[in-house]
């Protein structure tokens, strides 16, 4: 599992490396047989995770199942390429968090652009409203996000759009998971989405819906 560091890791001694400094210093590890760990520090770079592949081994990359990670792009990258076969598990919270800073940016954007034109500040103080779960909001605020989702925005199409996702953690199905995602990209992209682009960084397209 490659994870950013907390207090507790450290506290524990959980950040006792076994592996090269270098690698230490910047990843968090753990292996089934507990024979690799180490706590992340500032250095999030390509090369450090590169060190940390090259100490484990052929050998042990190629029999790795299950790889968990955040979104950070080096690991991603890293992991494709030095062990390919594992399956690459991205968590939920991680996923979601990309949605949420998307949707700030839309709504952002779109409060400058209906004052620069006049109208009304349908928008003025719903960022809480957009990226709470809708089981947590409050009574009020329920009826405000209901009254605001009536409205032709880009904001709230991204918002419907991240709502609407959240159903791809009920597949238990790959094949069907993987369908949704597809309908999801095809959804945000329109007559540019392409099957099977493994390229495509999903998030992005919430600013162009």
């Amino acid at each position: 599992m490659l994870h950013q560091p907390s207090d507790a890791d450290k506290e524990s001694g959980d950040a006792t490396p076994d592996y090269p400094e270098s690698a230490a210093e910047a990843l968090g590890v753990r292996l089934p047989d507990g024979a690799a760990r180490g706590a992340p520090a500032a250095d999030r770079r390509a090369e450090t995770l590169e060190g940390f592949f090259d100490w484990l081994g052929p050998a042990r990359s190629a029999a790795l199942y299950f790889v968990c990670s955040d979104m950070w792009k080096p690991y991603l990258k890293v992991v494709a390429e030095r062990a390919q076969q594992a399956v690459h598990v991205l968590g939920r919270f991680h996923i979601m968090s990309h949605f949420s800073k998307a949707i700030d940016e839309v709504r952002a954007a779109e409060v400058r652009k209906l004052a620069a034109a006049g109208k009304a500040p349908v928008l003025k103080h719903s960022r809480w409203l957009l990226l709470k779960r809708p089981e947590h909001l409050t009574d009020a605020q329920e009826d405000r996000l209901a009254d605001l989702v009536r409205r032709n925005l880009r904001t709230v199409r991204a918002y419907l759009l991240k709502e609407d996702f959240q159903r791809l953690w009920g597949n238990v199905s790959p094949y069907w998971a993987g369908r949704f995602e597809a309908s999801t990209l095809a959804r945000a992209m329109g007559p540019c989405y392409t099957p099977h682009d493994s390229s495509v960084d999903l998030v992005p397209l919430l600013r162009g819906i």
